[in-house]
């Protein structure tokens, strides 16, 4: 196939992300040649991700952009739904008509919060995923997927992680099964996940029995509520650096619940 109309890619800085392979496909859609590179620099932990696309059927340079940025917002939703990947709106980094002149115009950049070393299982996966219409509907219009995602992108962990809890409440509360009301049946949940850690619950602060002896809270619900109901005894800092240790174990909760109650 060298009789393609247009060559379009998209350049993007990632950290934490490696795949020794490109990942190639024909997207018989948009007729598209599709090739999406993961590159080391220096052996960092830094890299660059290229898409490459060979448009075959596009007839202008505008339809073809607005092709292959649908390909490439549906790869980072994809990303960022089973890798947790972290981005910003993409930008084409060229786009040259078959015997034209390349036009430079921007580049991407997407970051990742902690490593994960791709395969050739996670290549067909992700394939599979780009040729799924309603999987790629549910997360581009999915308004809990993304308000997960915007959440995920934020730099802010103390307001990502009240954010992110509120999520899991609001899930567990309206499509949970477990036992309880408010945050004891959050805590329901999050105590059925492997995650869970017994010694890791806390006692309550805001919640007692008649004896006055403290309900337990997970970990996650004590500090949503050492943020929420701060006073002058919070150690804010010591609890800051929790937040920070926990966070990720409450974005696997939340895609827990999603996985489980709203897909």
């Amino acid at each position: 196939m060298s009789d393609w109309k247009w060559k379009v890619q998209y350049s993007a800085e990632v950290e934490g992300v490696y795949f020794e392979k490109p990942i190639i496909f024909f997207d018989t859609e948009f007729e598209m040649r599709v090739k999406i590179s993961f590159l080391n620099v220096n052996d960092s932990s830094k890299g660059r991700i290229d898409f490459l696309f060979l448009d075959f059927n596009s007839d202008n340079k505008e339809e073809s952009k607005q092709k292959t940025k649908i390909i490439v917002d549906n790869f980072i939703n994809i990303m960022a739904d089973r890798f947790l990947l972290k981005s910003t709106c993409p930008y084409i980094s060229y786009i040259s008509e078959n015997g034209g002149e390349e036009t430079a115009i921007g580049r991407i950049t997407l970051k990742k919060p902690e490593s994960v070393n791709l395969n050739a299982n996670h290549a067909d996966e992700i394939i599979k995923s780009l040729g799924d219409k309603s999987y790629l509907d549910f997360l581009a219009n999915n308004g809990q997927k993304n308000l997960f995602k915007a959440i995920m992108f934020s730099e802010n962990k103390v307001g990502s992680f009240v954010a992110m809890y509120s999520i899991l409440m609001e899930i567990i509360i309206h499509h949970g099964i477990e036992n309880g009301k408010g945050q004891a049946k959050v805590d329901d949940f999050i105590r059925a996940q492997s995650i869970w850690n017994v010694s890791d619950d806390k006692n309550s602060e805001l919640h007692k029995d008649r004896q006055g002896i403290p309900y337990k809270e997970t970990k996650y619900t004590w500090l949503r509520n050492q943020i929420g109901h701060t006073n002058l005894k919070t150690n804010y800092l010591e609890v800051e650096r929790e937040i920070e240790n926990s966070y990720a174990d409450l974005v696997e909760l939340v895609r827990c619940a999603i996985n489980k109650y709203i897909k």
